[in-house]
Parts: structure tokens; C-alpha cells; sequence
């Protein structure tokens, strides 16, 4: 059984480059929030860890449009 939500839904916590787009094309959500999914060691955003979560979540959001 799928329960859809009658408003958006922003999903957050525990996203990662290496999971965001299999959680946006389980959940279709409206949004995506990361906050430590981009950090590195030293908890400072990472350059490359944003922009692989950014690209990995474009192309689900792409795919989610297609179908």
C-alpha cells in the first residue's frame, strides 16, 4: 500500500551523496535537506561532497519527471 501525503514533503537526515537519489525515487518528495551528508572530517562543508550530492539529486529529480 503507498500512502501519498496531501502536502509536500522535504525529506532530511542521514542523506549523502551515495543515498539521496535512491530516497528521492522511493519517496518522490517536493524537497531535500542535507546538512552533515556534506562534511568533511573536520565538519566543514566539502566542495566535492556538495557537488556530488547535487548532482546525484538533479538526476533523480530528472528521472522522477520522466516517468
Amino acid at each position: 500500500m503507498i500512502n501519498l501525503s496531501s502536502k509536500p514533503v522535504i525529506i532530511a537526515g542521514g542523506l549523502n551523496y551515495k543515498n539521496v537519489k535512491d530516497a528521492i525515487l522511493h519517496t518522490h518528495p517536493a524537497g531535500v535537506d542535507v546538512h552533515t551528508g556534506i562534511e568533511d572530517s573536520n565538519g566543514r562543508k566539502d566542495f566535492t561532497l556538495t557537488n556530488l550530492f547535487i548532482k546525484e539529486t538533479i538526476e533523480a529529480f530528472e528521472s522522477m519527471k520522466e516517468n
